[in-house]
């Protein structure tokens, strides 16, 4: 509150108030504050006559000034807005039924990347000497004989077999080549090349930039190093540009997808760079300085999947496995540093996104520390550059709440062990869009444990958020009250290896022991492996995470895999469990599933008391499970609606192993770090990507939407597409 009234007073006033203890000035601060509220609200309307700066409930009723139906409402928490439709309905009118428009459609309506072709133009016919069709592409050679202009490639007849470029792209959302004619109707994998036929390609993950990243060196080879800290393989992944112009059609680099070796090859200029808008950078030393940036005519697209030596004086870079790979001996000795983008398919566990409203914040009271390893600007008052030195400053005696907040994206190479007394709360956080890596070692680097012990902390709290945990988690009797997991990312296995295998398959990343009775486990939009806790602790909450018991090297399917009960064996159940909007890889065994809801359960999930608790809108794989009382969920809904179809008393075997298999959820990856982790396949059944209260999908996904999205895209197709033309969607990620 300012003194904005009380400074329009003539002096005297204030003097004379001043003598009796401003009385008067505390009268107009409230009037002040008044006056600021009826600013504040004369500002909204006015804020409210744009579609720009107008509230989020308001766009539908400027929609309606316009004639724009919104169909479906997609309420996904701030990740998908129809703002955007709304704001360029009349520059879409204007140009109804142009490629580039409906391009622009699809990423205002639905929130995905998309490219459009006019299959038609793809389709190889004889011509009419009247009317020679010829349409050039990119990718210059000037070898072929049957260019007519020098600068380009015709697509018009054969394939040119001399450029790899072509070849690689044949079947793809950028495919040059010409097709002959496909008469079924347009899907994801058939019936594209036809006259009367759109293809509408569209890229559903996210590219997520990392700046300042430590890369892990290999084990294999002494100069190769993994962009991933994790050590793991990771495709890279394009920064997407805006682009050039409103009648301009998407590019590859216009979109958020891997990115192709070929065209890495042939033009690393255009995604190898320091900068906000390139895709990845090498430097020198320990920090991203554009000055230390290794130049990209020493860059080589090369496939590393045997570490192969590049030349002298020539850096490696595989972009299919996040690689990259110095000649014999000539790795910095000062260190690498990597910018990099990763794809993924939500602001889920750490990344780089705005975690703005989950970060907590420091008070007078509280020691607020920064850690980074190098010295921020400008300089805290409190800094030091590692986790543990912190923790050894802090005197939880004299200020019992301290928050760390990590403001890189650097590897911590950590030991941690925590004692917490009554009443104290450790919070160690990333800052916003950072994502910093603490992995946990021993002194022999093994993976180790963050300990809790002590014993005394049963009123103690400690929070995790923006973390990429390697390692575990492990709480000993009696030593902590409350735990709370954001945005962090627990290993599922610890650690992975070279391969993006689990290193300790069967091992738990959260532990706690029998006595902690009074001990709250919150884990919120994170991805952690398995958990073991036992049946006597307070509570259990997940909600938007993913849980995983992954596969171990070597298992076979049949193994047990058990991804939350007190043992590893699965024979001793969990606490008291709240599941939500989560994708659940293994067994549950739990003494009460207190809620399920919007779960899907890939295996077996036991809660041992079904008198208490519900589940709903949820999956449950195992026909074996014991569960309480189930409400819409799947396959049982599906075998119920089937059996009144037919109007029989009981489905025969045939019939309900056929439905089972139907709906039995498929994922496009189930191993930790590749892009498409526990992301739903295209082919999962309709009962499972609609099957939410919401209309959404089931699973830890269901935030985003992607059923009423899709559905909008659809409806609004049919209303811009030229008449007698079909469209197809084909989602590339």
């Amino acid at each position: 509150m300012t003194d904005r009234l009380y400074n329009l007073l003539p002096a005297i006033h204030r003097i004379r108030d001043a003598e009796h203890g401003e009385p008067l000035r505390a009268l107009l601060g409230i009037m002040e504050e008044q006056l600021q509220a009826l600013e504040q609200d004369i500002g909204g309307l006015y804020d409210d006559w744009f579609i720009e700066t107008c509230e989020e409930w308001l766009i539908p009723y400027i929609g309606d000034l316009l004639g724009v139906r919104l169909l479906n409402n997609v309420d996904s928490g701030g990740v998908y807005s129809q703002r955007a439709l709304v704001a360029n309905t009349i520059s879409h009118r204007r140009r109804k039924g142009t490629l580039s428009m409906l391009e622009e459609l699809a990423r205002d309506v639905a929130g995905w990347s998309a490219h459009a072709v006019a299959f038609f133009e793809h389709l190889g016919w004889t011509q009419h000497l009247n009317h020679l069709r010829f349409d050039y592409a990119a990718n210059p050679n000037p070898r072929n004989p049957q260019i007519l202009n020098p600068a380009a490639v015709n697509r018009v007849g054969s394939a040119n077999l001399r450029s790899l470029d072509v070849i690689d792209r044949i079947d793809g959302a950028f495919d040059e080549t010409s097709h002959t004619v496909d008469i079924r109707s347009p899907r994801q994998t058939q019936g594209w090349h036809n006259i009367r036929h759109l293809g509408l390609f569209l890229w559903r993950l996210q590219s997520y930039p990392l700046s300042g990243v430590t890369p892990r060196r290999s084990q294999i080879s002494a100069d190769g190093f993994h962009f991933s800290p994790l050590g793991n393989p990771q495709p890279l992944f394009t920064n997407p540009q805006r682009k050039r112009g409103q009648q301009a059609l998407v590019t590859e680099l216009n979109v958020p997808g891997p990115i192709r070796p070929v065209a890495f090859f042939q033009v690393p200029e255009a995604y190898y760079g320091a900068g906000s808008d390139m895709s990845l950078a090498v430097y020198t030393g320990p920090s991203a300085d554009p000055a230390a940036l290794i130049p990209p005519e020493l860059i080589l697209c090369k496939d590393l999947s045997d570490w192969a030596s590049p030349p002298p004086g020539m850096l490696a870079v595989d972009p299919q496995l996040g690689r990259l790979a110095f000649a014999p001996g000539e790795s910095p000795a000062e260190g690498v540093t990597v910018d990099y983008h990763y794809g993924f398919s939500a602001d889920m566990g750490a990344g780089p996104y705005d975690r703005r409203q989950s970060l907590e914040q420091a008070f007078p009271d509280d020691w607020a520390v920064v850690v980074s390893q190098l010295q921020p600007d400008p300089l805290p008052a409190e800094w030091r550059t590692s986790i543990a030195g912190a923790i050894a400053d802090w005197d939880p005696l004299a200020r019992p709440r301290a928050v760390f907040t990590i403001a890189d994206n650097a590897y911590y190479r950590e030991l941690l062990d925590l004692n917490l007394g009554p009443g104290q709360q450790l919070i160690i956080q990333a800052a916003d869009r950072r994502r910093p890596v603490l992995s946990l070692r021993d002194a022999a680097d093994g993976i180790a444990f963050l300990n809790l012990a002590g014993g005394t902390g049963e009123q103690a709290a400690l929070t995790l958020d923006g973390l990429v945990v390697e390692g575990g988690i492990r709480i000993a009797n009696q030593s902590l009250g409350q735990l709370t997991l954001r945005h962090c990312n627990l290993v599922p296995g610890l650690a992975l290896d070279e391969q993006g295998r689990p290193q300790q398959a069967g091992e738990a990343s959260l532990w706690a022991d029998t006595d902690n009775a009074e001990l709250h486990v919150e884990i919120d939009h994170s991805i952690c492996g398995a958990l073991r806790l036992p049946r006597n602790m307070a509570e259990l909450v997940v909600r938007d995470s993913i849980l995983d018991r992954p596969e171990g090297v070597g298992e076979a399917e049949s193994t047990v895999r058990v991804a939350l009960a007190a043992d590893n064996a699965g024979d001793q159940p969990g606490p008291a469990t709240t599941l939500e909007r989560t994708t659940v890889f293994g067994e549950v065994h739990v003494l009460t599933l207190t809620l399920a809801s919007e779960v899907i359960f890939t295996r077996r999930v036991v809660a041992r008391r079904r008198q208490s608790g519900c589940v709903r809108y949820s999956y449950i794989e195992s026909v074996d499970s014991v569960t309480p009382r189930r409400f819409r969920c799947q396959p049982e809904l599906a075998l119920e609606n089937r059996r009144k179809q037919l109007r029989l008393e009981t489905l025969p075997a045939a019939e309900r192993h056929a439905i089972r298999a139907r709906v039995r959820p498929a994922f496009t990856a189930v191993r930790f770090g590749f892009p498409g982790y526990a992301q739903l396949n295209l082919n999962s059944a309709v009962e499972i990507t609609t099957g939410a209260e919401s209309g959404a999908e089931m699973g830890a996904f269901e935030h985003l939407k992607q059923a009423q999205r899709q559905a909008n895209l659809r409806i609004r197709l049919q209303e811009y597409l030229p008449y007698g033309l079909d469209a197809g969607e084909v989602y590339v990620t």
